[in-house]
């Protein structure tokens, strides 16, 4: 019946919004774990320039302090 097809989809409806927000939610996680693995990268970076620099000053004759 045509009141039955509606049913239908009215709750096919209500099921893709359902899903739509879980992907919203889903996004927002991931979109945090992105910041924090760029924060992480970054200090990691830093890290590496640091013991380039302790690399030359020790091929510059200087001991850098550890």
């Amino acid at each position: 019946t045509p009141e039955a097809q509606k049913l239908v989809i009215r709750n096919d409806i209500k099921d893709q919004n359902r899903s739509i927000e879980w992907h919203d939610h889903a996004i927002g996680i991931a979109k945090k774990q992105i910041e924090k693995h760029e924060a992480d990268q970054a200090s990691m970076r830093e890290l590496i320039a640091s013991h380039e620099q302790d690399l030359e000053r020790f091929d510059r004759g200087r001991s850098p302090k550890l």
